[in-house]
Protein backbone atom coordinates (compact mmCIF):
# COMPACT_ATOMS: atom_id res chain seq x y z
CA UNK A 1 0.00 0.00 0.00
CA UNK A 2 2.77 2.35 0.64
CA UNK A 3 4.47 1.63 -2.71
CA UNK A 4 1.15 2.86 -4.16
CA UNK A 5 1.11 5.96 -2.06
CA UNK A 6 4.83 6.61 -3.28
CA UNK A 7 4.06 6.86 -6.40
CA UNK A 8 2.00 10.17 -5.97
CA UNK A 9 5.15 11.77 -4.33
CA UNK A 10 8.02 12.92 -6.29
CA UNK A 11 11.64 10.77 -5.44
CA UNK A 12 13.12 11.29 -2.72
CA UNK A 13 17.23 10.79 -1.41
CA UNK A 14 18.07 6.87 -2.22
CA UNK A 15 18.39 4.88 1.15
CA UNK A 16 19.07 1.57 0.32
CA UNK A 17 19.43 -0.54 -2.68
CA UNK A 18 17.91 -3.70 -2.79
CA UNK A 19 19.91 -7.04 -5.19
CA UNK A 20 18.66 -10.22 -6.07
CA UNK A 21 21.98 -12.15 -6.84
CA UNK A 22 21.70 -16.26 -7.94
CA UNK A 23 23.79 -18.95 -7.47
CA UNK A 24 24.26 -22.53 -8.81
CA UNK A 25 24.00 -25.51 -6.70
CA UNK A 26 23.43 -29.19 -6.76
CA UNK A 27 21.97 -28.36 -10.65
CA UNK A 28 19.34 -26.05 -9.53
CA UNK A 29 19.77 -22.39 -9.49
CA UNK A 30 19.02 -20.06 -6.39
CA UNK A 31 17.65 -16.70 -6.32
CA UNK A 32 19.54 -14.48 -3.12
CA UNK A 33 18.14 -11.26 -1.82
CA UNK A 34 20.13 -8.82 -0.70
CA UNK A 35 20.24 -5.16 0.89
CA UNK A 36 22.98 -2.54 0.36
CA UNK A 37 23.43 0.56 1.80
CA UNK A 38 25.70 1.75 -0.69
CA UNK A 39 24.93 1.72 -4.16
CA UNK A 40 25.88 -1.51 -6.05
CA UNK A 41 28.83 -1.41 -8.35
CA UNK A 42 26.52 -4.33 -10.70
CA UNK A 43 23.88 -2.02 -11.21
CA UNK A 44 21.71 -5.28 -13.14
CA UNK A 45 18.32 -6.46 -11.42
CA UNK A 46 19.12 -4.19 -8.66
CA UNK A 47 15.78 -1.89 -7.07
CA UNK A 48 16.27 1.36 -5.30
CA UNK A 49 14.45 2.24 -2.25
CA UNK A 50 14.28 6.31 -1.37
CA UNK A 51 13.07 8.48 1.53
CA UNK A 52 9.53 8.95 0.06
CA UNK A 53 9.40 5.13 -0.38
CA UNK A 54 9.98 4.27 3.25
CA UNK A 55 8.11 7.66 4.65
CA UNK A 56 4.91 6.21 2.45
CA UNK A 57 5.36 2.53 3.92
CA UNK A 58 5.59 3.96 7.57
CA UNK A 59 2.28 5.96 6.92
CA UNK A 60 0.42 3.06 5.34
CA UNK A 61 0.41 1.04 8.18
CA UNK A 62 -2.04 2.46 10.20
CA UNK A 63 -4.43 2.32 7.22
CA UNK A 64 -3.68 -1.09 6.27
CA UNK A 65 -5.08 -1.71 10.25
CA UNK A 66 -7.95 0.18 10.00
CA UNK A 67 -8.74 -1.47 6.74
CA UNK A 68 -7.71 -5.07 8.77
CA UNK A 69 -9.59 -4.40 11.78
CA UNK A 70 -13.00 -2.74 9.91
CA UNK A 71 -12.88 -3.70 6.39
CA UNK A 72 -14.44 -0.33 6.34
CA UNK A 73 -15.65 0.63 2.47
CA UNK A 74 -13.61 3.32 1.66
CA UNK A 75 -10.31 1.99 2.82
CA UNK A 76 -11.72 -0.75 0.56
CA UNK A 77 -12.01 2.13 -2.56
CA UNK A 78 -9.15 3.63 -1.69
CA UNK A 79 -6.95 0.13 -2.00
CA UNK A 80 -9.23 -0.78 -4.92
CA UNK A 81 -8.05 2.62 -6.74
CA UNK A 82 -4.66 2.39 -6.45
CA UNK A 83 -4.19 -1.26 -7.55
CA UNK A 84 -6.29 0.21 -10.50
CA UNK A 85 -3.92 3.42 -10.96
CA UNK A 86 -0.79 0.76 -10.75
CA UNK A 87 -1.98 -1.84 -13.76
CA UNK A 88 -3.01 1.03 -16.21
CA UNK A 89 0.34 2.80 -15.63
CA UNK A 90 2.56 -0.48 -15.97
CA UNK A 91 0.20 -2.82 -19.09
CA UNK A 92 0.44 -1.03 -22.52
CA UNK A 93 -1.47 -3.98 -24.20
CA UNK A 94 0.85 -2.63 -27.31
CA UNK A 95 -1.17 -2.08 -30.15
CA UNK A 96 -5.30 -1.17 -30.71
CA UNK A 97 -5.67 -4.23 -32.06
CA UNK A 98 -5.03 -6.29 -29.23
CA UNK A 99 -7.31 -3.81 -26.86
CA UNK A 100 -10.34 -4.26 -29.16
CA UNK A 101 -9.97 -7.88 -29.58
CA UNK A 102 -9.46 -8.24 -26.22
CA UNK A 103 -12.74 -6.25 -24.79
CA UNK A 104 -14.35 -8.44 -27.50
CA UNK A 105 -12.94 -11.64 -25.94
CA UNK A 106 -14.01 -10.12 -22.44
CA UNK A 107 -17.53 -9.11 -23.70
CA UNK A 108 -18.37 -12.76 -24.20
CA UNK A 109 -16.33 -13.99 -21.01
CA UNK A 110 -18.62 -11.65 -18.74
CA UNK A 111 -21.84 -12.09 -20.50
CA UNK A 112 -21.46 -16.05 -19.92
CA UNK A 113 -20.20 -15.60 -16.45
CA UNK A 114 -22.88 -13.31 -15.05
CA UNK A 115 -25.65 -14.45 -16.71
CA UNK A 116 -25.07 -18.28 -17.90
CA UNK A 117 -23.75 -19.13 -14.05
CA UNK A 118 -23.88 -17.83 -10.65
CA UNK A 119 -20.37 -17.94 -9.76
CA UNK A 120 -19.17 -14.53 -11.01
CA UNK A 121 -21.93 -12.72 -8.72
CA UNK A 122 -21.36 -15.05 -5.88
CA UNK A 123 -17.29 -14.50 -5.85
CA UNK A 124 -18.26 -10.57 -6.28
CA UNK A 125 -20.69 -10.57 -3.02
CA UNK A 126 -18.68 -13.10 -1.11
CA UNK A 127 -15.15 -12.28 -1.42
CA UNK A 128 -13.73 -9.86 0.58
CA UNK A 129 -11.19 -7.88 -0.35
CA UNK A 130 -9.97 -5.07 -2.67
CA UNK A 131 -11.23 -6.47 -5.56
CA UNK A 132 -14.25 -4.12 -5.78
CA UNK A 133 -15.27 -0.70 -5.50
CA UNK A 134 -18.07 -0.56 -2.83
CA UNK A 135 -21.39 1.99 -3.09
CA UNK A 136 -23.62 1.81 0.14
CA UNK A 137 -27.20 2.46 -0.68
CA UNK A 138 -29.42 4.78 1.19
CA UNK A 139 -31.79 2.43 2.56
CA UNK A 140 -28.79 0.46 3.81
CA UNK A 141 -28.97 -2.63 1.53
CA UNK A 142 -26.31 -4.82 0.14
CA UNK A 143 -23.57 -2.22 -1.15
CA UNK A 144 -23.66 -1.43 -5.12
CA UNK A 145 -19.74 -2.88 -6.62
CA UNK A 146 -17.89 -2.47 -9.36
CA UNK A 147 -14.96 -4.86 -10.04
CA UNK A 148 -12.02 -3.72 -11.00
CA UNK A 149 -11.90 -5.42 -13.86
CA UNK A 150 -14.79 -2.82 -15.28
CA UNK A 151 -12.44 -0.32 -14.66
CA UNK A 152 -9.23 -1.39 -15.80
CA UNK A 153 -9.90 -3.39 -18.22
CA UNK A 154 -11.46 -0.37 -20.80
CA UNK A 155 -9.25 2.15 -19.20
CA UNK A 156 -6.29 -0.05 -21.43
CA UNK A 157 -8.62 1.83 -24.05
CA UNK A 158 -8.58 5.31 -22.49
CA UNK A 159 -4.99 5.20 -22.09
CA UNK A 160 -3.79 3.74 -25.10
CA UNK A 161 -6.05 6.74 -26.64
CA UNK A 162 -4.00 9.19 -24.45
CA UNK A 163 -0.91 7.91 -26.08
CA UNK A 164 -2.05 8.08 -29.66
CA UNK A 165 -3.63 11.61 -28.94
CA UNK A 166 0.76 11.96 -28.83
CA UNK A 167 1.48 10.07 -31.70
CA UNK A 168 -0.97 11.95 -33.95
CA UNK A 169 0.65 15.09 -32.73
CA UNK A 170 3.99 14.23 -33.19
CA UNK A 171 3.18 12.46 -36.50
CA UNK A 172 1.95 16.19 -37.52
CA UNK A 173 4.68 18.45 -36.33
CA UNK A 174 7.74 16.26 -36.19
CA UNK A 175 9.85 19.01 -34.25
CA UNK A 176 7.30 18.61 -31.62
CA UNK A 177 9.63 18.11 -28.26
CA UNK A 178 6.51 17.75 -25.64
CA UNK A 179 3.02 16.51 -25.64
CA UNK A 180 0.33 18.34 -23.76
CA UNK A 181 -1.12 15.67 -21.28
CA UNK A 182 -4.73 14.91 -22.50
CA UNK A 183 -4.80 17.40 -25.03
CA UNK A 184 -5.76 15.16 -27.91
CA UNK A 185 -9.52 14.59 -28.64
CA UNK A 186 -9.32 10.90 -28.64
CA UNK A 187 -8.48 10.63 -25.13
CA UNK A 188 -12.29 12.57 -24.20
CA UNK A 189 -14.09 10.93 -26.77
CA UNK A 190 -12.87 7.38 -25.42
CA UNK A 191 -13.53 8.89 -21.77
CA UNK A 192 -16.98 9.79 -22.86
CA UNK A 193 -17.41 6.73 -24.26
CA UNK A 194 -16.83 4.72 -21.38
CA UNK A 195 -18.97 7.15 -18.95
CA UNK A 196 -21.88 6.38 -21.56
CA UNK A 197 -21.34 2.53 -21.10
CA UNK A 198 -20.94 2.49 -17.33
CA UNK A 199 -24.13 4.64 -17.32
CA UNK A 200 -25.98 1.93 -19.98
CA UNK A 201 -24.82 -0.25 -16.95
CA UNK A 202 -26.38 1.51 -14.34
CA UNK A 203 -30.07 2.05 -16.02
CA UNK A 204 -30.31 -1.90 -16.71
CA UNK A 205 -29.52 -2.82 -13.01
CA UNK A 206 -31.92 -0.17 -11.85
CA UNK A 207 -34.69 -1.61 -14.84
CA UNK A 208 -33.93 -5.35 -14.49
CA UNK A 209 -32.95 -5.28 -10.95
CA UNK A 210 -30.43 -7.63 -10.75
CA UNK A 211 -26.69 -7.69 -11.80
CA UNK A 212 -25.67 -6.81 -14.95
CA UNK A 213 -22.27 -7.36 -16.88
CA UNK A 214 -20.69 -4.30 -17.07
CA UNK A 215 -18.12 -4.99 -20.07
CA UNK A 216 -21.86 -6.08 -21.73
CA UNK A 217 -21.89 -2.39 -21.90
CA UNK A 218 -18.13 -0.81 -21.93
CA UNK A 219 -16.18 -3.14 -24.29
CA UNK A 220 -18.38 -1.95 -27.17
CA UNK A 221 -18.34 1.54 -26.13
CA UNK A 222 -14.78 1.67 -25.65
CA UNK A 223 -14.24 0.14 -28.96
CA UNK A 224 -16.75 0.89 -31.44
CA UNK A 225 -16.93 4.66 -30.10
CA UNK A 226 -13.30 5.80 -30.95
CA UNK A 227 -13.17 3.69 -34.14
CA UNK A 228 -16.45 5.57 -35.75
CA UNK A 229 -14.75 8.70 -34.60
CA UNK A 230 -11.45 7.41 -36.19
CA UNK A 231 -13.66 6.59 -39.03
CA UNK A 232 -15.25 10.37 -39.27
CA UNK A 233 -11.77 11.74 -39.23
CA UNK A 234 -10.69 9.72 -42.04
CA UNK A 235 -7.92 8.26 -39.35
CA UNK A 236 -9.45 4.78 -38.92
CA UNK A 237 -5.92 2.99 -40.84
CA UNK A 238 -4.21 5.07 -38.56
CA UNK A 239 -5.77 3.96 -35.58
CA UNK A 240 -5.86 0.58 -36.21
CA UNK A 241 -2.55 -0.04 -37.23
CA UNK A 242 -1.20 2.07 -34.06
CA UNK A 243 1.62 0.37 -32.48
CA UNK A 244 3.16 1.39 -29.39
CA UNK A 245 6.44 -0.34 -29.69
CA UNK A 246 6.87 1.24 -33.18
CA UNK A 247 5.79 4.81 -31.67
CA UNK A 248 8.76 4.28 -28.80
CA UNK A 249 10.99 3.64 -31.77
CA UNK A 250 10.35 6.40 -33.81
CA UNK A 251 10.74 8.52 -30.44
CA UNK A 252 13.95 7.28 -29.46
CA UNK A 253 15.01 7.70 -33.59
CA UNK A 254 14.05 11.38 -33.08
CA UNK A 255 16.19 11.49 -29.82
CA UNK A 256 19.34 10.03 -31.54
CA UNK A 257 19.02 12.70 -34.40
Amino acid sequence: MGLLIADFARKGRIVMWFSYPSASFLGMTWQGFWIHFSEPKEKKDITSVDSYDIFCQILSVPLAYIYWRDNHWIMNNVLGIGFCIEAIKWVHPGSWKIVALLLCALFFYDIFWVFGTEVMVTVAKKLDGPIKLLFPKVNGERNSLLGLGDIVLPAFAISMMARFDAYLELKANSSLISHQILSGSYFWVTLFAYFAGISATLISMLVFKAAQPALLYLSPACTLIPMLYAFVKGEFTLLWNYSEEEDVKEKEAKKTN
